[in-house]
């Protein structure tokens, strides 16, 4: 919420402006972490489909069993593989990322 916003509330309804950032503060912060939830679920999926067990044979990732230690090392990877080739996916979006760098790595 921006200030403004927040001292006009305060000035009609009595209510602190302190109090409207704050009520927007953790909506951001409780937005910001279902974002991450429905990433990390979309990830998961994702991650199911690509042959992780390959992947960490050839010691591209860490072996895990675990579908969450999984994603994180694939998000590694892909972060260690944009920094090495600078804009080579020319995209954010994981899933994109991933299967061209695994067609990157193979």
């Amino acid at each position: 919420m921006v200030w403004d916003v927040a001292v006009r509330l305060e000035m009609v309804l009595g209510v602190p402006a302190k109090f409207w950032n704050k009520l927007e503060s953790t909506y951001r912060e409780k937005l910001v972490k279902a974002n991450a939830e429905n990433d990390m679920d979309a990830d998961k999926k994702l991650a199911k489909k690509l042959p992780y067990r390959e992947m960490s044979k050839n010691g591209w990732v860490p072996k895990t069993r675990d579908t969450t230690e999984k994603v994180i090392y694939l998000r590694i990877m892909i972060v260690n593989l944009k920094l090495s080739h600078g804009t080579l996916f020319g995209t954010n979006d994981l899933t994109t990322i991933l299967v061209a760098s695994v067609q990157t790595l193979s």
